[in-house]
């Protein structure tokens, strides 16, 4: 099977956050999208920390092609701590 090469790493920020207070932290942190009802898109302003996708749900989405884990990890992480919340991971990790 081919792969695109990009590898999906998830976690849920727990309590879920609303998206509006989520977009309020994500804006000093990078450029922000709205992906509709799909959620919020952050393109961090630092380049060594991935795109990541946050779902209504609560759910958090970073795709690590070219990226480390540990970076990642440190982007959400401070993310959830600034809204309250923190990052359950999800160790199934996907290759996309």
């Amino acid at each position: 099977m081919e792969t695109s090469g990009f590898e999906v790493v998830t976690c849920r920020l727990e309590p879920c956050v609303e998206l509006a207070v989520l977009r309020e932290v994500l804006v000093k942190r990078g450029q922000v999208m709205g992906l509709g009802k799909r959620g919020l898109r952050v393109t961090p302003g630092e380049d060594r920390y991935p795109p990541c996708y946050f779902a209504p749900d609560g759910t958090v989405e970073i795709a690590l092609s070219g990226f480390y884990l540990a970076d990642a990890m440190d982007f959400v992480e401070a993310i959830a701590q600034e809204v309250g919340a923190r990052a359950a991971w999800n160790w199934r990790r996907g290759v996309a």
